[in-house]
């Protein structure tokens, strides 16, 4: 009786799993989301050292879309000896490149290396980009999971070539990104050992103005033993930014900028 239920089993057809998508095609989704084109947003971030405490500073964000990429000015607005201090991350293909500006010197950086900190913090200036370059990373789909009791791919993304390994600082990282938003809630970062150095996570995104967002999120770096915490004191999208103020040296012509100037300060 068992042999023939067996039979009978197995000659039932049986529906095949869900073809995985490809770790590209996950990714093209992910740049792809709705970002809400122009935003506004003001950034707290909190910078946990254990030897040294906590810092705070205030960071208003700017973001453009240009073509199928972005383009994004992060200012500073506190701590007062950091105030006005600019950084520009442009993504598309006329332009292509980070750059600071420091008003007490008056000085415009152009920033050599995508793998370095931003804005003092444990994220870098490559953490920092809208959009995930399909060219620079091989990226493959490792499977669904749930995250937060949510579904999703997790996906390996690895440097195609061994300078950028060696730029960004790692062989390898795993993010987790959510089928029902296509935006990573968590990335590991892997060093040559195979080790977990970095690692960012999120609260789950809220919808603003029908946009998901992720309001609260952190980068911790086990290597360097500290974190720093993003929350996400406003933000507005469906802006409509002059896009005259998105290239290297308009930073020191910012609205801000010059508003510092009127009052009496030093640009």
């Amino acid at each position: 009786m068992i042999g023939l239920f067996l039979v009978a089993l197995l000659g039932m057809p049986v529906e095949p799993a869900a073809a995985l998508p490809t770790g590209e095609a996950v990714m093209q989704r992910v740049n792809d989301r709705d970002r809400g084109v122009d935003a506004r947003l003001r950034l707290r971030f909190s910078l946990h050292d254990k030897k040294r405490g906590t810092f705070d500073r205030v960071v208003d964000v700017r973001r453009k879309r240009f073509g199928g990429s972005y383009r994004s000015i992060y200012h500073t607005r506190s701590p007062p000896h950091l105030r006005d201090v600019s950084m520009l991350i442009a993504e598309d293909t006329a332009l292509d490149g980070m750059w600071m500006f420091f008003p007490e010197s008056d000085h415009l950086v152009k920033v050599a290396s995508r793998g370095i900190s931003a804005l003092a913090s444990d994220f870098s200036c490559q953490d920092l980009r809208v959009t995930h370059s399909l060219g620079d990373f091989q990226y493959t789909t490792l499977g669904r999971t749930t995250i937060g009791g949510k579904p999703a791919f997790r996906v390996e993304m690895k440097p195609k070539r061994e300078r950028l390994g060696r730029e960004f600082g790692f062989t390898h990282a795993i993010g987790w990104v959510l089928e029902s938003d296509w935006i990573i809630v968590r990335a590991d970062f892997f060093d040559a050992r195979g080790n977990v150095f970095k690692r960012f996570e999120s609260e789950p995104p809220q919808l603003v103005e029908g946009v998901p967002t992720l309001m609260r999120y952190s980068m911790v770096n086990y290597r360097a033993d500290h974190r720093s915490d993003v929350e996400v004191l406003t933000v507005e999208y469906r802006q409509e930014l002059d896009e005259a103020d998105f290239w290297p040296d308009a930073l020191a012509r910012l609205p801000e900028t010059r508003a510092a100037t009127a009052s009496g300060r030093r640009p």
